[in-house]
């Protein structure tokens, strides 16, 4: 088979086009596209309240620019509140329109107010960073909508709503559930609201409540009380704002809030006490400061239970009224979080208290030593009667210290207030010396409120010394019997003792020496013995005489009584007058020019120094023949004194003062019980053979209080009848 030849002008042809191709002509000269710019844009906007709080939203527009990364536009940020945002790198200087749209959870474009959708909006940008801002006024489908809506937005109380729990809306519409608590479910929207829209006839009567799926949890109003929320539907788009303010399964707390009387003790376990346990054992009330005390307690609403309050240390009490009854249960039924406020009148036992009382509440200067107690003292059983260190008070609340006592209606108080001794006295506020603080007593329970302005060892002024005639100091004189303290005698010579040396002289022995002479040593001013006697004596009115006196100490009461009490003790007058008779009278009658016979002897004191006078008066008549028995404490252990000079067998050779104040306790008349016992004293004197306004002078002082103002006044007396003028 021949094979044919290729044709030859194909081949030349292609050569000329191969060599025309490899030539190298000059193009004609173009011009270049000019650069796009770009700015970044930040778009905020502003959504209404219920949106929900997962919502995508996009900006969607023609440019490229907001395709974003998922190609399907611009996703927005939510940053809290009600605002979106998100930053785009737009071109410049060119129109661009675009919308805003939510993809989920479900489809919906940007409406007006009306309900009609937005149109898109346009944006031109330049060269700075620039912000767009706008506003969504509600969401909707792309058609639009007209209807009538209404938007419920509720906010919820954060700390008592389970996190775990859904929110319904329980209603009378059919729309809300028709009464169900479960009716329609909220959904979580932004700005921290749960939201439902729904759509409702013009003129809607609607009564509904938030509920968290039952009944038990419906929302409740802020007392506590059954809430039904009503509202009229209108037409268009509204908006309700609500606020749950609490749940009805939540417990409210209770805060109990307790004004206590100020004599309360700071140490005090208070509690609040129920019928039916709902506080248990008792809720603890604890301290505030002041006179408050408060505990707090979670109970279910619409519980009914009843409740007092009760001190369980340092001793068992109850409230009582002002009258001293007890105070009944207080009814009560939770109904919200809320304070509830009560007031104690008082403190008592479970069977009330109708006894007279007083509480006295005492303020102290700030310089009072921390550690130190606070003693009351006065012209009373129930307080000393004038031992400095023998009633104490406690601390109470409000930095004070507070005592409660009973005295007999009427009584006629004398007091004052130490730190446990003399030394320790009260003083007025500049320091000085104050009266007796008074008071009358009533039939019912009475506060007094008083302020201790100084103590006299700390910043009180001391007192000016007025010493008047020749007066001696015998310091530390110690018994023999070790149990005794040893103490200071102050003597008070006559004006002729050193003018007349050949001269001896009769003595007088007088208790609480201290009290007697130097006020810088008295504690409630003295009795001004030493100028009572140099006037005396000098004007020929009494005898020439030494006075000795005998200090106190510590150990008054036992010394000055002859028997125990059962309630202050004491019962050491023997021990204490063998210390006078056998060691002081001797040195007494060794260190001066004394007659130291029985004759010439006496022995004198007041209150419990009056009933020492009269006891070792009769003790020992062959040393002491004549007593001055001022003011006696009769009443010490049932009247033993009485029993006593019932007992003598014979009537000692004994001139005997005796006196007493019908103010002394209590009382303005001279119907009183510290008059009668002086009476009783007298009348037994008479019955042993004494001789009234012979050998017994016996004096009812009017208007006389229980104190050394008081004996002061008739000193001069008592001296001129145990020491006349010799003829």
């Amino acid at each position: 088979m021949t094979q044919r030849q290729p044709s030859r002008l194909p081949f030349l042809l292609l050569l000329a086009l191969t060599a025309l191709a490899g030539c190298d002509p000059k193009p004609p000269p173009t011009t270049p596209p000019a650069e796009q710019r770009y700015s970044d844009v930040r778009f905020d906007v502003t959504v209404p309240p219920e949106t929900p709080v997962n919502a995508t939203l996009l900006l969607e527009g023609a440019d490229p620019s907001f395709n974003g990364s998922s190609g399907q536009g611009l996703e927005l940020i939510f940053q809290g509140g009600t605002t979106f945002s998100v930053k785009a790198k737009l071109p410049t200087d060119k129109a661009l329109t675009y919308r805003i749209v939510m993809t989920t959870p479900g489809a919906q474009v940007a409406l007006d107010a009306a309900g009609a959708a937005v149109p898109e909006r346009t944006v031109t940008v330049h060269e700075t960073e620039e912000n767009v801002s706008f506003s969504v006024e509600r969401w909707g489908p792309e058609s639009g909508d007209t209807q009538p809506r209404l938007a419920f937005l509720v906010q919820v109380p954060e700390a008592s709503t389970p996190l775990d729990n859904g929110l319904w809306l329980s209603g009378n519409a059919p729309e809300l559930g028709g009464g169900k608590p479960d009716g329609v479910k909220l959904y979580k929207a932004v700005n921290d609201r749960y939201v439902a829209v729904l759509s409702f006839a013009p003129n809607t009567s609607l009564e509904y409540r938030v509920t968290r799926g039952t009944a038990d949890t419906v929302e409740a109003g802020s007392h506590g009380e059954d809430l039904t929320r009503t509202h009229t539907t209108k037409s268009g788009l509204e908006r309700l704002e609500l606020a749950v303010g609490r749940w009805g399964d939540v417990p409210s707390q209770l805060t109990f809030k307790v004004t206590v009387p100020p004599e309360t003790p700071a140490d005090a376990h208070l509690v609040l006490k129920s019928n039916n346990e709902v506080l248990g054992a008792g809720l603890a009330l604890t301290y505030q400061g002041g006179t408050t005390f408060q505990a707090t307690v979670a109970l279910r609403r619409g519980l009914d239970f009843s409740y007092n309050v009760q001190m369980t240390a340092p001793s068992a009490q109850v409230a009582l009224d002002t009258a001293g009854a007890v105070v009944p249960p207080r009814s009560f039924k939770v109904n919200a979080d809320e304070m509830v406020n009560l007031t104690v009148e008082r403190w008592g036992p479970e069977s009330g208290d109708t006894e007279p009382r007083i509480a006295f509440v005492v303020a102290y200067p700030s310089n009072t030593p921390a550690a130190d107690s606070l003693y009351i003292v006065g012209n009373q059983d129930q307080v000393g009667p004038w031992d400095p260190g023998l009633v104490r008070m406690y601390k109470a609340v409000n930095n004070r210290f507070a005592i409660t006592l009973s005295f007999t209606p009427g009584t006629s108080l004398e007091y004052k207030f130490t730190r446990g001794s003399w030394d320790t006295v009260e003083k007025g506020p500049a320091g000085e010396e104050i009266d007796n603080r008074t008071y009358s007593t009533g039939s019912g329970f009475a506060r007094l409120f008083l302020t201790v302005a100084k103590w006299a060892d700390l910043d009180g002024v001391p007192a000016t010394p007025v010493l008047t005639g020749n007066i001696k100091y015998l310091r530390d004189v110690t018994p023999k019997d070790t149990t005794l303290k040893k103490r200071d005698v102050i003597v008070w010579l006559p004006p002729d003792y050193e003018a007349n040396p050949s001269r001896h002289y009769p003595v007088l022995y007088m208790h609480d020496g201290q009290n007697l002479m130097d006020a810088t040593t008295a504690f409630a001013g003295e009795w001004g013995v030493d100028e009572t006697a140099q006037q005396l004596v000098e004007s020929g009115q009494v005898e020439p005489v030494i006075i000795v006196g005998v200090y106190n100490t510590a150990d008054r009461i036992p010394e000055y009584t002859q028997v125990s009490d059962a309630t202050y003790g004491g019962g050491r007058a023997d021990d204490y007058g063998k210390f006078l008779v056998e060691e002081l009278k001797p040195l007494i009658d060794s260190t001066y020019r004394t007659k130291p016979e029985a004759q010439y002897t006496g022995l004198a004191g007041s209150s419990l120094g009056g009933l020492v006078s009269m006891y070792l008066g009769m003790k020992y008549p062959g040393t002491f023949s004549r007593l001055g028995v001022v003011s006696p404490s009769v009443w010490w252990a049932n009247k033993d004194i009485l029993s006593k000079v019932n007992a003598l067998t014979e009537k000692p050779a004994l001139r005997i003062w005796e006196d007493i104040g019908t103010a002394e306790s209590g009382s303005s008349t001279e119907n009183t019980e510290t008059v009668a016992d002086a009476d009783a004293l007298r009348d037994a004197l008479v019955n042993k053979g004494w001789v009234l306004d012979s050998d017994l002078k016996y004096t009812v002082v009017d208007g006389a209080k229980h104190n050394e103002k008081a004996w002061a006044a008739r000193f001069g007396d008592i001296l001129k009848y145990l020491y006349p003028v010799v003829p």
